[in-house]
């Protein structure tokens, strides 16, 4: 599979899993996304479960701006009046 396809069923996947998570209190989403975690990095090697893992979290923080300007717009996440 060529990285563009991968890519291309990685949006699909994740829009749907959206629209399922849209809705839910943010506890219950976040609850659904660690279970998800889990279940992937369970189904790793043990001798490369850390690896794993680090290497999502080593990944996630560059994808939250793009994530962001996705839900907010280009001007990002509505601090103005938020304490």
């Amino acid at each position: 599979m060529t990285r563009e396809e991968m890519a291309t069923l990685s949006v699909g996947l994740t829009d749907r899993l959206h629209a399922i998570l849209a809705g839910q209190a943010p506890e219950v989403q976040g609850a659904a996304i660690m279970q998800l975690l889990a279940l992937y990095i369970a189904a790793h090697h043990p001798s490369i479960r850390h690896e794993t893992f680090n290497a999502i979290m080593s990944i996630v923080p560059a994808m939250v701006p793009i994530a962001e300007s996705e839900i907010f717009g280009p001007g990002g996440f509505p601090t103005e009046g938020v304490n």
